[in-house]
């Protein structure tokens, strides 16, 4: 495939001016170089479930990455579900999948080239007038997303990987304990509880590096917001490219009114 810096991005933000240069963020990954377009295509899909009554859609970090994958695998393979699954499932993406293709071929006469923001926004037009794509996309029950590219000189893949989850993360952060702070917000209020939270490493993931409880969790049972504190030290818990970590959260969907919130209880936290 083509190299990225082929082509005209547009402006970049300002903020992220030479940062991959900094040696000061040299233990972080490399920025995104697709964020802006993935930003573009995100408004129109949230313009789009707006005017159909659906809430927000959320971006989805590990969909990013199987949709990116899955895109590669399109410039030389027809459609494959199984093998968008398969890809889903290598870059941790929890529950079920549906994965939307849309595509821009290239004209030959580069005179009438335009810049690859502008062809991949094309490809994902498509996708938003053809009547089983946009009910997908406008589905008040999807509540997650990942947008992935491919190209070469004769086309443009765009796939959007769109999920159902019951659980949004707004904000990581790393506590004065060096620990790790969640806020986030439980979609399903009526029929799910968050019961509990993991670190893992990407290398040992049946390996607890952290696991906390309810009572690590204060839960808003009304509006589902939750703010979830892991004490620390934990060691690498953000930007570590040699070992990644992932956190991971565990519901219930049986007595959920009997979760105690907030309250050391001494109950063994079991996530088997």
């Amino acid at each position: 495939m083509m190299e990225m810096e082929d082509y005209n991005y547009g402006d970049e933000d300002d903020e992220s001016l030479h940062f991959d240069e900094n040696p000061d963020f040299a233990h972080m990954p490399k920025l995104d170089r697709m964020r802006k377009i993935r930003r573009d295509i995100l408004r129109t899909i949230n313009e789009l479930r707006e005017a159909h009554g659906a809430p927000r859609i959320n971006i989805d970090p590990q969909a990013n990455e199987a949709a990116d994958e899955y895109a590669a695998f399109l410039m030389n393979n027809h459609e494959d579900e199984e093998k968008a699954q398969e890809f889903a499932k290598g870059a941790h993406v929890s529950g079920a999948i549906i994965p939307l293709v849309g595509f821009a071929i290239l004209e030959e006469d580069e005179d009438h080239q335009v810049s690859l923001t502008e062809q991949m926004m094309d490809a994902h037009g498509l996708l938003l007038e053809l009547e089983y794509e946009l009910k997908i996309l406008a589905d008040p029950a999807n509540s997650h997303i990942g947008i992935g590219f491919a190209y070469n000189k004769e086309q443009v893949k765009v796939v959007e990987i769109v999920t159902s989850k019951t659980i949004s993360v707004h904000n990581l952060a790393e506590d004065e304990s060096q620990g790790v702070v969640v806020h986030g917000q439980v979609l399903d209020v009526k029929d799910v509880g968050l019961y509990a939270a993991r670190i893992v490493a990407l290398s040992k993931m049946n390996r607890d590096i952290k696991v906390v409880g309810p009572a690590n969790i204060n839960y808003n049972k009304a509006t589902g917001d939750f703010v979830l504190s892991m004490p620390g030290p934990i060691e690498n818990a953000f930007y570590c490219q040699e070992d990644p970590k992932m956190i991971e959260f565990y519901i219930r969907r049986k007595q959920i009114d009997k979760i105690q919130y907030g309250v050391e209880s001494g109950e063994r936290i079991n996530v088997n």
